[in-house]
């Protein structure tokens, strides 16, 4: 599509019917963050955007996006977007909500629950710089875990058909160099460890 391209009525219906429902992933998401990053929008284009929106409306939801909705927010204890599961668990030993982003993350939460050497555990809470392509990008671990012997572990879940990916592979070295760099260790979990651990209970 041509920049200044100028859709009929019904062309604008069509593409917001073809999008809606579309699941768009955190990968894509993110490349559409960094390519918008630093993209000033001047007061008149924002002023010309706000008045051709105004009085449009989308095009309503299919029964099938509905039913989707609906068994998406079936239980009030966490939703679907994006494909993925995210909602809070209630930690017992934390006496607090912690956020998980997949089911895997969910499992592992219930694993650190149940296993009586960890006395606590944090989400996300260390923010690790690393390169690609002589490029600076941050990545978060999803745990930090606390052990009753006064260790401490740094752990990512992922799922196993991602973890041979250049960027998931540059972002799990950098998590384990910096694990090694304050004397901890580093643990990848994947879907066949929580199968793993949850065969062993």
């Amino acid at each position: 599509m041509k920049v200044g391209t100028h859709h009929s009525e019904i062309g604008r219906w069509k593409i917001a019917s073809g999008n809606t429902g579309k699941i768009v992933s955190k990968e894509t998401r993110k490349k559409m963050s960094e390519k918008l990053l630093g993209h000033l929008v001047s007061e008149e284009t924002r002023r010309k955007i706000s008045e051709a929106r105004k009085g449009k409306t989308l095009p309503p939801r299919t029964e099938e996006h509905k039913e989707k909705l609906r068994l998406a927010w079936k239980d009030p204890t966490k939703h679907k977007t994006d494909g993925q599961i995210k909602g809070y668990y209630f930690s017992t030993k934390l006496n607090d909500n912690i956020p998980y982003r997949s089911s895997y993350e969910l499992a592992y939460l219930k694993q650190l629950e149940s296993d009586p050497l960890v006395v606590s555990y944090e989400y996300e809470i260390l923010r690790i710089s690393y390169q690609v392509a002589e490029k600076e990008h941050f990545t978060k671990p999803d745990f930090l875990v606390h052990y009753s012997d006064d260790h401490t572990e740094l752990v990512e879940v992922k799922s196993d058909w991602c973890i041979d990916l250049p960027s998931i592979k540059a972002k799990l070295e950098a998590m384990k160099k910096y694990a090694e760099e304050h004397n901890w260790t580093f643990k990848l979990v994947t879907e066949k460890d929580l199968e793993r651990l949850s065969a062993q209970q």
